[in-house]
Formats: C-alpha cells, sequence, structure tokens
C-alpha cells in the first residue's frame, strides 16, 4: 500500500504516546513509511510537553499506562490541542464510555495495521480545512463588505405637492453610507486577516522537521 492510497497524510504531524517502547517504534516505523513526521513520548507528561513546542496535527494515545492513562491524557490534550484529533489505542476489550468521549476513534491494537491509517486519513480529511484560513477568509470578506459601504449610494427625495404647488424640493444626491461601520469592518477585518496569516505561519514554523522523535 502507496501514499497515494492515503493523499490527506501528506505533511501531517502524529504525535504517540505510549508506555512500551517496542509498540511506540512500531508505530512511528509504519506512520514514517507513508509520509508522516512522527513525534513520540513514552510517557502522558512527556507527550505534553511535546504538544505544547510543536504543532501535531494527530495525536495517538495508548490507553493504559501507569503515569496517566489514556483517559487523563486526552482531557489535559484537548486543553492543549482542542483541534487535535485524538486516537485512543487499546488491548482491551471494555473501554470506558467516558474515555471513548473524549477521543476521536478507537484502533484495536491487534489491528493497529489494518485500522491506524484509515482512521488517521478519515479524520484529517474531516478537519482539512483550517480554523486559521477559515479566520484569514473571514477578515478578506470584512475588509470586502467595509469597501463596499463605501461605494455611493444614491438617493431622491420627491416634493410634496398640495394643489398646483410644489411645495418639496426634488433632489437627488449621493453620500457615503454609515462611515464608522464602514471603518470599523475594515479595520476589523484587516486585523482579523493579519492575525490568521501570523498565526499560520507560526504554526508552520514550530513543526518539527521530516522524521523528528523523542523516545
Amino acid at each position: 500500500m502507496s501514499e497515494r492510497a492515503y493523499p490527506a497524510l501528506q505533511n501531517a504531524v502524529v504525535l504517540c504516546i505510549d508506555d512500551n517502547e517496542d509498540e511506540l517504534e512500531s508505530e512511528k516505523s509504519l506512520l514514517e513509511i507513508f509520509g508522516y513526521t512522527v513525534l513520540t513520548a513514552p510517557s502522558g507528561s512527556v507527550g505534553l510537553e511535546l504538544a505544547s513546542m510543536h504543532s501535531v496535527d494527530v495525536v495517538i494515545v495508548d490507553y493504559s499506562m501507569p503515569e496517566m492513562n489514556g483517559q487523563e491524557l486526552a482531557v489535559e490534550m484537548k486543553r492543549l490541542r482542542p483541534l487535535a484529533p485524538i486516537i485512543l489505542l487499546t488491548g482491551a476489550v471494555n473501554v470506558p464510555k467516558q474515555a471513548l468521549n473524549l477521543v476521536d476513534a478507537l484502533v484495536l491494537k491487534d489491528r493497529l495495521a489494518s485500522q491506524l491509517l484509515p482512521a488517521i486519513a478519515q479524520l484529517r480529511g474531516r478537519g482539512s480545512i483550517s480554523p486559521l484560513k477559515i479566520l484569514l477568509v473571514a477578515g478578506l470578506l470584512l475588509v470586502v463588505l467595509g469597501i463596499s459601504l463605501l461605494v455611493p449610494v444614491p438617493h431622491s427625495m420627491q416634493g410634496i405637492k398640495a394643489g398646483d404647488m410644489n411645495m418639496g424640493v426634488e433632489t437627488s444626491h449621493s453620500e457615503r453610507v454609515w462611515p464608522i461601520i464602514t471603518a470599523v469592518l475594515i479595520a476589523g477585518g484587516i486585523a482579523l486577516a493579519i492575525a490568521g496569516a501570523r498565526t499560520e505561519r507560526s504554526e508552520k514554523l514550530r513543526r518539527p522537521h521530516k522524521h523528528a522523535g523523542s523516545t
């Protein structure tokens, strides 16, 4: 199976957290074959530290770990990286419902080779539209809306007739509509666009180099 089978995996950063070094190395080797940049952590505390230092796209967590189990780690990871989907790895059949509610996918360890890659590809495809890009687009739309309000709008006022006598004066003029609102829209749009662009650039700079890992 080649990378072409999973186009959503391109340029993705995955954080794998498992206290079993052999299983951790197996996950890392499998994912790197398909083009991932993989970060590895032997414990929940190390995983949280790596997640605070690097931008990660997907987090893979072992459920049974001595220091911090998968459920406890998922709670902390959601606070730290709320946009990163979490995949829970387990060899147990009965996983608490509370744990399942905290993660985005469940993969059984004995089916790791067949379930892990499709699960990640599905999660990556679901979140393919970056919130940072949405912020950038929203800012640009606000700017466009603000500029559109600067277009002169013609107004006319028809005179009022009383009998044969015209009591009003028919006028036609152009004026700028809502100058304060227009200025606020443009300024807010520019601020959003700049914030989105800067944040996205910062996220790219924080991404680790290919095959980076910590064991």
